[in-house]
């Protein structure tokens, strides 16, 4: 006769969620943590940093097996291996390493769960997608009470010490461009002819052009935290307007046409964790190039921004549209 013996993985509480583009910073920091913070917070009332140390985040889906992950090269892995930045998040809040269904820790084990929450429930913070799908997806789904999220952004500063800069409404600007490796696409080829023109305004106190691919997550807050101006194009990289300074602007550009408003992953997330930030969105009129190449810019803004920061934008805006070229 064979016997077999069987681990046994004890939790005294867990979340189970399903991570959306899981691999991706900003949906990850923006959204999916998020989700797990709200559930543990409002079934839990663990709503402190590193109090909840009997909590495990476990997800429901496999990283690297399909869909955007297959696209990026990954077979295998989660956040520990290929998004640091997420597991540093997350471990922020819940000390203990998270887990998927399939983790190789819970291989051969029969895992009991005290106490587990399952699904996002009535509130969900993601991008809700374009009109025909945002309309259905809001009729479903409420708002996370913007309490929850201000003690998410205020957690993760706190968790990592970065303290957002204080700045004077008038100026002298602290300007930052955020660019992206030339291979990743979305690149500003002509950032230093930006910034030397930035540097040269009367209203700016100094330019920098920053990449984050080699920042740590520390690194990649403080460079939001410490702009006044961050001017950058469409990316993961937007999930950083979390940890901007109060009365700050993000200047993005984005050249999707969505439902006639290119800018709501930027738009919806200040809105969503009620953050402080004056939003100026450039996009192309020109349809005629997937990647613009030297187009014509156009200008929405999602909130009235002081006088002297207009000033600012507006001079921005006549670089990218006299000088950039994009690839």
């Amino acid at each position: 006769m064979i016997q077999y013996t069987m681990q046994v993985q004890h939790f005294a509480r867990a979340t189970l969620t399903h991570r959306q583009w899981h691999l991706n910073y900003y949906h990850s920091i923006a959204e999916s943590i998020l989700d797990v913070y709200n559930l543990a917070c409002m079934y839990f009332q663990l709503c402190n940093l590193h109090t909840r140390d009997d909590v495990v985040p476990i997800f429901l889906d496999k990283p690297g097996v399909a869909g955007w992950d297959a696209r990026l090269g990954v077979t295998e892995g989660g956040w520990r291996q290929v998004l640091p930045a997420a597991a540093e998040a997350l471990q922020c809040f819940y000390p203990k390493p998270a887990l998927w269904v399939a983790d190789p820790l819970l291989h051969d084990k029969v895992v009991v769960i005290k106490t587990a929450v399952a699904g996002v429930g009535p509130y969900n913070r993601k991008w809700p997608g374009p009109p025909e799908t945002a309309d259905r997806f809001r009729s479903v789904y409420q708002k996370v009470d913007t309490r929850l999220t201000t003690q998410y952004r205020e957690g993760l500063l706190k968790c990592l010490g970065v303290q957002p800069a204080q700045f004077h409404p008038a100026g002298p600007y602290k300007v930052t461009i955020v660019n992206r490796e030339y291979h990743a696409g979305r690149h500003i080829v002509n950032t230093q002819d930006i910034a030397r023109e930035v540097n040269a305004m009367e209203q700016v106190s100094n330019c920098s052009v920053a990449q984050l691919e080699d920042l740590t997550f520390k690194q990649q807050m403080a460079v939001y935290a410490e702009s006044q101006v961050v001017i950058m194009t469409h990316g993961a990289a937007l999930g950083n307007v979390l940890f901007m300074s109060p009365g700050s602007v993000a200047l993005f550009y984005n050249w999707l046409k969505i439902g006639g408003s290119p800018h709501t992953w930027v738009t919806d997330v200040i809105q969503d964790f009620a953050l402080p930030v004056n939003f100026v969105g450039l996009s192309t009129e020109d349809r005629r190039f997937i990647y613009p190449q030297k187009e014509v810019l156009s200008i929405s803004c999602r909130v009235q921004v002081s006088m002297c920061c207009a000033v600012l934008c507006s001079a921005v805006m006549k670089i990218f549209i006299h000088n950039n070229r994009w690839s």
